[in-house]
């Protein structure tokens, strides 16, 4: 991503690591931030407010398309992850501000395509992360008396539980 200070705006580019070269994906006058990458290359899901608080939305990475709106919702969306098979996307939204603040919902990428809460809490869930081989979800949360990363199994059933003590950056994805 890079900033436009005159314009108070941000773009994403593309930057190719074998011919160093660079190539502008969107153009948009509005601030497009958390790119997230479909595993196989072809996808880009980022966060723009350039019709509403933070929508989503998607172009395919080699800028053959404008991006369209994959995730909108009245309040801010933030995409954090793709699932290693492609057909999950992770975002958190405070889409329920009031009643549940900040959390963390997926989008299948396939299928009915309806995004559906994985956690859905009083608290605020944020910054996830797929983990590899896709059996968990790495979490930050400000939930009283835990640790700061936390996993929940995906699809479910099962608790979070706490797997880290500190937090620099967030989660980041293991081998689970």
């Amino acid at each position: 991503q890079v900033a436009d200070t005159r314009a108070g705006s941000t773009s994403l580019w593309v930057y190719g690591l074998t011919r160093q070269t660079a190539t502008r994906l969107t153009f948009g006058h509005a601030i497009e931030t958390t790119p997230v990458v479909t595993p196989d290359g072809t996808r880009v899901f980022f966060s723009s407010d350039a019709l509403s608080p933070f929508d989503i939305y998607e172009p395919p990475l080699d800028g053959s398309e404008l991006p369209w709106p994959r995730v909108a919702s009245p309040n801010a969306q933030f995409a954090t992850g793709v699932s290693s098979d492609g057909q999950l996307l992770l975002y958190w939204s405070n889409q329920t501000q009031v009643t549940t603040k900040q959390d963390l919902w997926v989008l299948p990428l396939v299928g009915d395509a309806k995004p559906r809460p994985f956690l859905a809490t009083p608290a605020i869930e944020r910054e996830g992360a797929f983990s590899p081989a896709g059996r968990w979800i790495a979490y930050t949360s400000d939930v009283p008396g835990a640790l700061p990363v936390l996993v929940k199994p995906i699809p479910g059933p099962g608790a979070s539980r706490p797997i880290s003590g500190t937090s620099e950056s967030g989660p980041h994805s293991s081998h689970a």
